[in-house]
């Protein structure tokens, strides 16, 4: 091919060549190294970089096209580590332009060998490459066509090893990439499931696999593909296990996978449940309830959850306080079933707590039964996320602070800390976002007219009803305010409420809850300082007076 290098063939005839000569060749053929073929190729590719312009005509654009879909690249057997040939590999293949690109993310290049290819460096011609369809890095699309593809030659059969490593790689790789993703339509992906004998694993279309997000129920389950046609997915083939819910989370949502709380329903056998008197309750039952709506433990779960990546941790807290304990003595058995009504055999279940909708029914006595406590409190810790509305907030930790429940809530500190999270009280608890307790809601007053909130004061921001009782959250001043007409009603705070910006609140939105030094009084300008006191000893006189002996602010307050 001594006419490429003359400079006289056109484009069109270099592209119409190698159209030819590698739809002569046999698919997915190995090539000898230091062959005619291989000289031919590269004075192609090399005569073609010497001609490709950005710019190329439609009817050009229409050749390139063309070759993106034939095996047109050189691909060669092995690279060392600075990703040149080794000199001892003597041959190559073609692949699609589609599938090779300029850098593979790290181990790419054994992990996924048969799949996804880099362009050879020691051909330059990149400007060819990227005409041809050769692209910088692996997209979203590639990962999913991998899956889709690796699922489609192995046919329902079990994946042998060096397609199980392509699968994994390639499915983390995947969710990694979704967390850019905004379209809402549905990802045809194909998910991993573990073999029938569950040492192996096999590709499935997502719309045929369920995620245990109720991790209780997947041992109840076994009658779930008999019944309904559906599997589980193969949840260890996402390697990080403190990523593994979320990261399932996330493909649910953006294709066919379904969580099974959304395939079935769990409900109680027996009818009404008649709740145990208070007298029976037992000291340690008292004390569960204690430590659960204490802040420490509200404080202690949010840490959890930063330590688990969650960086909105505070704007996410679970309601525990408002859960509604019901102890019973009566024995409780729930059972499995599909929203269609059915129900699913053999998925009755006793067991020790049950969550409808807030309110917590729990077996009475257990925790004093020997042997029993662990189990108890393993279930409760999935069923109080349900009932705190947090199901999606759950850690690792949980059960470590539930243990805490007959030496108090002070000792989650302890015992948090023995489990190398990061967690002080004094740093972590009353938090911007923060809910209040119940019991220091109800201390909550606004402030007089005639005092400011301080810099770095904690205050409380109204968080809507809860439970049909005004619930409050913490919330920081920070210490530019924007506007700082003393004695109005409408001055301005820039608050954090433990989100990702600052924001703006007027006065009467602000209420004390919790202070070592009375606000400080403008008078004539000046800051005059008062005695110690706590916000439950605020003055009630004081604000009545504020409020109600400035008739013009209070009806500027009446009309807002």
């Amino acid at each position: 091919l001594g006419w490429c290098e003359s400079g006289d063939v056109p484009l069109e005839s270099l592209a119409d060549h190698l159209a030819l000569l590698v739809q002569a060749l046999e698919p997915h053929c190995r090539i000898q190294c230091n062959t005619h073929l291989e000289g031919d190729l590269k004075q192609i590719l090399q005569a073609m970089e010497r001609k490709v312009l950005p710019g190329m005509d439609g009817k050009l654009l229409a050749k390139f096209r063309a070759l993106a879909d034939l095996p047109c690249i050189p691909v060669y057997a092995d690279k060392d580590a600075s990703g040149e040939l080794r000199e001892e590999e003597n041959f190559f293949t073609l692949r699609l332009p589609s599938r090779v690109f300029e850098r593979l993310p790290d181990k790419a290049d054994t992990d996924m060998r048969e799949h996804l290819h880099q362009w050879p460096r020691q051909l330059g011609c990149l400007q060819t490459a990227k005409a041809l369809g050769v692209r910088p890095e692996p997209e979203l699309s590639d990962w999913v066509e991998c899956l889709s593809r690796i699922g489609e030659d192995a046919e329902s059969k079990d994946l042998i090893p060096a397609e199980q490593t392509s699968a994994s790689y390639s499915l983390e790789k995947l969710v990694g990439a979704l967390a850019a993703r905004d379209e809402p339509e549905p990802l045809p992906l194909w998910l991993p499931t573990p073999t029938d004998n569950d040492e192996g694993m096999r590709l499935v279309r997502a719309e045929e696999l369920v995620y245990a997000d109720e991790a209780s129920w997947k041992g109840r389950c076994s009658c779930l593909e008999e019944q309904f046609g559906l599997r589980f997915v193969s949840e260890a083939s996402i390697s990080q296990p403190g990523s593994r819910h979320a990261s399932w989370l996330l493909l649910c949502k953006h294709s066919k996978l379904r969580p099974i709380s959304v395939v079935l329903r769990e409900s109680l056998q027996g009818g009404d449940l008649e709740p145990a008197s208070p007298d029976s309750i037992t000291l340690g039952e008292r004390q569960l309830e204690a430590l659960i709506k204490s802040e420490e433990f509200a404080a202690g779960h949010q840490a959890c959850l930063h330590a688990s990546g969650i960086s909105d941790a505070a704007a996410v807290a679970p309601a525990f306080e408002s859960v509604e304990f019901c102890w019973t003595s009566a024995p409780l058995q729930s059972v499995l079933s599909h929203l269609d009504g059915s129900q699913l055999k053999d998925s009755e279940r006793k067991q020790y707590t049950f969550a409808d909708s807030n309110k917590l029914w729990l077996q009475a006595g257990v925790l004093e039964e020997t042997g029993k406590e662990q189990n108890f409190l393993q279930e409760l810790s999935s069923s109080l996320l349900k009932s705190a509305k947090a199901r999606q907030h759950r850690h690792a930790h949980l059960l470590t602070m539930l243990e805490c429940y007959r030496s108090g809530p002070a000792s989650i500190e302890t015992a948090l800390q023995d489990a190398n999270v990061e967690f002080n009280m004094a740093k972590h608890g009353h938090q911007p976002g923060m809910r209040l307790s119940i019991e220091l809601a109800a201390t909550c007053v606004q402030q007089s007219t005639l005092c400011t909130f301080d810099e770095e004061e904690m205050v409380a921001v109204s968080a809507g009803l809860i439970d049909e009782v005004e619930g409050y959250r913490y919330a920081r001043v920070l210490p530019a305010a924007v506007s700082s007409n003393s004695g109005n009603l409408l001055r301005q705070y820039s608050l954090d409420e433990g989100g990702k910006s600052p924001t703006i609140r007027r006065h009467f939105e602000l209420f004390k809850i919790e202070r070592k030094q009375s606000p400080s009084v403008k008078t004539g300008g000046e800051a005059s300082a008062t005695t110690r006191s706590t916000d439950m000893e605020v003055s009630s006189q004081q604000t009545a007076a504020s409020l109600l002996g400035d008739a013009s602010r209070y009806a500027e307050f009446a009309a807002l």
